[in-house]
C-alpha cells in the first residue's frame, strides 16, 4: 500500500493541509479503482465507510445505561452543561465527561435498553 503522506511531502516539499490529508486518507481507505486488492482485511474499513458515510453514520445500538449515565442523559436533554451536571450529581467533571464519551450521550429513549 502506498504511503500517500510521504509521497506528498517528497513531491510538494511541505506538510499537507487538513483538506489534502482528508483526501489522502479517503484514497487509502477506499483503495485504487480497478486495482486488485491483495488483502481484504486492509480494505474492510473502506467498505464500512461506503455503507455508513458521514452524512448519517452508523446507527446507535441500544445500550443499558448505569444510574449515573441515565441521570446525566436526562440533564443533558434539559440543556445543562457538564460543569453544572458535575455539581448537581456531586461528581468530578472528568467523570461526567468520561461517562458522556463512553455511553455516547445524549441518547433518545429508543436508544436506551431497559
Amino acid at each position: 500500500m502506498a504511503n500517500y503522506l510521504k509521497e506528498f511531502m517528497k513531491k510538494k516539499g511541505r506538510k499537507p493541509t487538513e483538506y489534502e490529508l482528508g483526501k489522502m486518507m479517503h484514497m487509502s481507505a477506499k483503495g485504487t479503482a480497478g486495482a486488485k486488492k491483495s488483502k481484504e482485511s486492509v480494505y474492510a474499513y473502506g467498505r464500512t465507510t461506503q455503507t455508513h458515510n458521514n452524512l448519517g453514520g452508523r446507527q446507535r445500538m441500544p445500550l443499558k445505561l448505569s444510574d449515573n449515565a441515565m441521570r446525566i442523559n436526562e440533564l443533558i436533554h434539559k440543556k445543562f452543561d457538564q460543569k453544572t451536571i458535575a455539581v448537581i450529581l456531586d461528581l468530578k467533571e472528568t467523570t461526567v465527561r468520561n461517562i458522556i464519551k463512553h455511553a455516547r450521550l445524549p441518547r433518545t429513549a429508543e436508544q436506551i435498553e431497559s
